[in-house]
């Protein structure tokens, strides 16, 4: 774990599958917060159930761009 990550915030876009979905998986599983931007409701849900299940707080919004409440909620320092 890299421990200059945990606690930080990241957006990925198109995070409900393949490349997008590994890395927000592989963002939660270091600690960080992310928001998770994705068009298909259901795979977001998944994707978030996914990331959740790491211990991090995993937030998503559908379409783009993210909402307006999610950036901040994500990426202001603990």
């Amino acid at each position: 774990m890299n421990p200059e990550l945990k606690g930080r915030g990241a957006a990925v876009a198109a995070g409900t599958s393949g490349l997008g979905l590994a890395t927000a998986k592989a963002l939660a599983a270091e600690g960080v917060r992310v928001a998770i931007c994705g068009r298909n409701s259901g795979r977001l849900e998944a994707a978030l159930a996914e990331t959740n299940s790491a211990g991090v707080t995993a937030v998503g919004s559908r379409g783009f761009p993210l909402e307006s409440w999610v950036i901040p909620m994500i990426l202001v320092e603990p």
